[in-house]
């Protein structure tokens, strides 16, 4: 083999070294570009936001390519995370000269501004003390427009099976107004208030609505459930011993013993205007408590004694 043959493969051999990642990458955004927009106009967000996420993140045209995030904003809106839809919408303007770019762009935020406000919670607490807050929300009267039923659906199922980080940053939520409260047990630890006030319902419009999030009790544990603090430090509801939760009737009752001849339920609660309903045929002894009363005994004939206080 002459010197000059050598060369060429040499030159050659990098030239497949340089090129091939290159292309592999360009290979690798085009089917992740493709299949984004493909699962996108299916319906199917999550996966498109897969594809779309990865074409943008980990290749080098992605982070330049103005469609690939343009469509991530529509997947991200479509599921509901505004804040996101916002940021990739924000980012892709800037990798475009092109009017009718920026316009497609413009015009999405601009139905977002007109369907969506943003909820501030201004933590007065450490916020990694609290964790991920677990938020119920409930709106006042239904939405009549899909995308903010469809986004509201989603965030009320998100916010209270798995919380959101009360960090100060806004987020956004379908305008409207709606009852809000911190779910249990969190709620016997904290509130989110105005001023001093407990806040149970807020209304979202155009501009920003702050609450702050204080180490302040904005509930009580249910049916007679009183609060117990777990080994983490944490607070619980519990049953007094001796009962247990009915999940049908949400209260605390004497479990019926099996053969049908034992204890029927009794409810375990406050007492409404000094009266206490006792289910019949009971066999055993029970201690209510109330806040406002002393400890009530209820024995077997069903007479009620009040010890002291």
């Amino acid at each position: 083999m002459s010197k000059r043959t050598l060369w060429l493969f040499v030159a050659c051999l990098c030239c497949v070294t340089i090129l091939s990642p290159l292309q592999a990458q360009a290979v690798d955004f085009s089917q992740k570009y493709g299949r984004g927009k493909l699962f996108l106009r299916k319906g199917l967000y999550i996966d498109a936001i897969r594809e779309l996420y990865q074409a943008v993140a980990k290749t080098s045209r992605g982070q330049k390519h103005f469609g690939a995030h343009y469509y991530l904003a529509i997947a991200y809106y479509r599921i509901g995370d505004i804040t996101r839809a916002m940021r990739a919408l924000t980012k892709g303007k800037k990798l475009t000269k092109k009017k009718s770019h920026v316009q497609r762009a413009d015009q999405l935020i601009a139905q977002i501004k007109v369907l969506f406000g943003k909820l501030r919670i201004i933590p007065e607490v450490d916020p990694e003390e609290v964790g991920p807050l677990k938020i119920k929300i409930r709106t006042k009267t239904p939405f009549s427009h899909a995308q903010k039923r469809r986004t509201y659906r989603i965030l009320s199922s998100r916010w209270q099976k798995k919380g959101i980080l009360a960090d100060g940053k806004p987020f956004y939520l379908p305008k409207g107004e709606y009852y809000v409260e911190i779910a249990l047990p969190q709620c016997l630890v904290y509130g989110l208030t105005l001023g001093p006030a407990i806040m149970r319902s807020v209304s979202i419009s155009g501009t920003d609505y702050s609450v702050a999030l204080k180490k302040k009790a904005s509930c009580e544990c249910p049916g007679g459930q009183k609060p117990k603090k777990l080994n983490n430090g944490k607070l619980t509801c519990e049953c007094p011993s001796g009962t247990v939760w009915s999940q049908k009737r949400q209260r605390c009752e004497i479990p019926k013993t099996a053969g049908g001849g034992g204890v029927s339920p009794v409810l375990i609660g406050a007492i409404v205007g000094g009266v206490v309903v006792v289910g019949g045929g009971v066999a055993a002894g029970l201690l209510l408590y109330t806040s406002a009363t002393a400890p009530v005994t209820v024995n077997v004939n069903g007479n009620v004694s009040f010890g002291a206080k």
